[in-house]
């Protein structure tokens, strides 16, 4: 991507798996996120989410249905201080 655009990736197992993130297929509120990844995560996934100039938050899968080109749309609900994310690490970055 050229210098100064937007750019946002996912990166599972701290590191060990990533893809690039459409950032207009990514979106955030208050109360959780939608975003299209290559991965499936099942409903009750917990994953710790990372976006530059924010805190980490936690959440939980809720939804996670194909979006065509064999990517997933996924519903993620933050869920402050519940899910211990030991194993997925989920970063969205700049």
């Amino acid at each position: 991507m050229a210098a100064g655009s937007d750019y946002a990736a996912f990166v599972l197992d701290y590191g060990a798996d990533e893809s690039p993130c459409d950032p207009s297929a990514l979106a955030v509120n208050d109360s959780g996120m939608r975003f299209e990844s290559r991965w499936k995560f099942s409903v009750g996934s917990c994953l710790s989410v990372t976006i530059p100039g924010e805190m980490r938050r936690d959440g939980v899968v809720v939804d996670c249905q194909p979006a065509g080109s064999g990517s997933f749309e996924t519903q993620l609900l933050f869920v402050e201080n519940l899910c211990a994310c030991a194993t997925n690490t989920f970063l969205a970055s700049r």
